[in-house]
């Protein structure tokens, strides 16, 4: 996919003019976000808009969205997640320039000024992301996983084996007494 996404920018000066970037990503150029998905077709959609505040911060307003590929975390089978995300960063050069922002904007750390969008489009979408993708609860492709599971079906279960040593344990212990 040819991206129209600039390489860096600078933000104070998008803000100052009150400029906005909006466009499409491939999810195969976002090399960290793919590893999180089970599949690196699709794109996601964003903007950028930039201004400057009252109190004279550069402040970038963002929204993303998409459609997924995921694998569930239950029945272990990929699903299409709806991604949606709206976030507030302000550009920040050091640790001193994050303290010093208002606490309703998110530090996002430039290079001499420098702001890469690929990367803010990344980290917003990693952090948009479930940390354990699930099918609603009563998918029709986890239902029968669910049904059972709620049935008591005696699934194997891996940590069978410790409450064994502990019971074993605690009968020696009684023993020794």
């Amino acid at each position: 996919m040819n991206n129209s996404i600039p390489g860096f920018i600078d933000p104070h000066k998008l803000a100052k003019t009150g400029q906005a970037l909006q466009d499409k990503v491939a999810v195969a150029d976002l090399n960290r976000a793919k590893k999180l998905l089970s599949s690196e077709s699709g794109e996601i959609k964003y903007q950028l808009v930039f201004t400057t505040d009252a109190e004279g911060y550069c402040v970038i307003s963002g929204k993303l969205g998409s459609i997924l590929t995921v694998r569930c975390q239950r029945c272990l089978k990929e699903f299409q997640q709806s991604i949606e995300s709206d976030f507030v960063v302000s550009p920040v050069n050091d640790d001193a320039g994050a303290k010093a922002l208002p606490s309703s904007y998110e530090a996002v750390y430039t290079a001499d000024g420098k702001l890469y969008p690929i990367e803010l489009i990344e980290d917003e979408l990693i952090l948009a992301l479930p940390i354990v993708p699930l099918h609603e609860f009563d998918s029709p492709e986890c239902v029968a996983l669910t049904k059972a599971q709620e049935a008591g079906s005696d699934f194997a279960n891996p940590f069978r084996v410790l409450q064994d040593i502990n019971v074993n344990k605690n009968s020696q212990q009684a023993e020794d007494k």
